[in-house]
């Protein structure tokens, strides 16, 4: 269990960057930061980040700009998350101010390479994040045509989450 901590800086409780990293039975509960991302930074930066986890809790962090997880991928980079029967509950994003992402969120960033990213959700159940823009439960965001972001959402369950916005359950652009 990853619980209880305050992050002095962008990440409440986990940082991966460039790794491979699979867990089971993981609870990452009541963190914070200031800074960006709530629970859980998955950076793929001119590499490839793989983050697997089965049958997790993500529950009760916030941030200034993620919740729950973010993944990133950037310079050429390459990420998944792959998510099997895990509950992401209670996350707030932009504890400050306006941002994506309540529960989760995937951003293919527009630079001069391609990027790419994937998503595999099966099973989990979205309930109770907040977003102070859009995405209380899901943000989706590829802004540059050469990349690709593809998601997998089988057997999930979104239910009350909400947004400032109207993209409530999922935003994409």
């Amino acid at each position: 269990m990853i619980s209880d901590n305050v992050g002095t800086s962008n990440v409440g409780a986990m940082y991966t960057k460039n790794a491979t990293v699979d867990t089971s039975s993981t609870k990452i509960i009541n963190n914070s930061t200031p800074g960006m991302i709530g629970a859980i930074y998955n950076n793929a930066n001119a590499g490839t980040s793989s983050l697997t986890m089965n049958d997790c809790t993500i529950s009760n962090n916030r941030s200034k700009s993620v919740g729950g997880i973010d993944n990133v991928a950037l310079g050429g980079g390459d990420f998944m998350l792959t998510l099997n029967r895990c509950t992401i509950s209670d996350n707030e994003a932009g504890v400050d101010g306006s941002a994506d992402g309540g529960g989760l969120r995937a951003y293919v960033v527009g630079d001069t390479v391609a990027n790419t990213g994937e998503l595999n959700l099966t099973n989990c159940t979205f309930s109770g994040n907040t977003a102070r823009n859009k995405g209380g439960a899901i943000a989706l965001l590829d802004d540059n045509a050469d990349s690709n972001l593809s998601v997998n959402l089988i057997n999930c369950t979104i239910v009350g989450n909400t947004a400032d916005s109207n993209d409530v359950c999922w935003h994409s652009c």
